[in-house]
């Protein structure tokens, strides 16, 4: 599974990339939907401790993947995703 989960601990203009294509993938879901339940999503993956499981991705992505998750969360709820 952490192997799934690497994304989340990308460079942030990669995950920021990332984020753009999971947009276009539902761009059928109504905005505000969206929003909504893609910041249930990110905040599951961020209460989880840790994200990853296995000590090289821990050790690698575990910092990246937090950052970039709140600052998704903050941009989701502050409308500007």
């Amino acid at each position: 599974m952490d192997i799934d989960l690497a994304i989340l601990g990308a460079n942030r203009a990669r995950f920021e990339e990332y984020e753009v294509q999971v947009r276009a993938e539902y761009a059928w879901v109504p905005e505000l939907i969206f929003r909504q339940k893609r910041a249930e999503v990110l905040a599951e993956f961020l209460a989880r401790e840790p994200i990853y499981n296995t000590t090289p991705l821990h050790n690698a992505l575990e910092h990246q993947a937090r950052e970039n998750l709140a600052q998704s969360l903050q941009q989701l709820r502050d409308g500007n995703y």
